[in-house]
């Protein structure tokens, strides 16, 4: 009837997780842009 267990995850550590991959080839110049179009919590993300 209900879940022994349930786990709900927010989206920051798929993001973080991601950025590495997104970052690879790009310049310099342009990480302040895509890191901050990620929208990452770090408190989200430590849990």
């Amino acid at each position: 009837e209900k879940p022994y267990r349930l786990r709900i995850r927010g989206p920051s550590m798929a993001h973080l997780m991601a950025l590495g991959k997104v970052l690879l080839g790009q310049r310099i110049s342009d990480l302040p842009t895509i890191v901050s179009s990620f929208d990452i919590s770090m408190s989200e993300a430590e849990r």
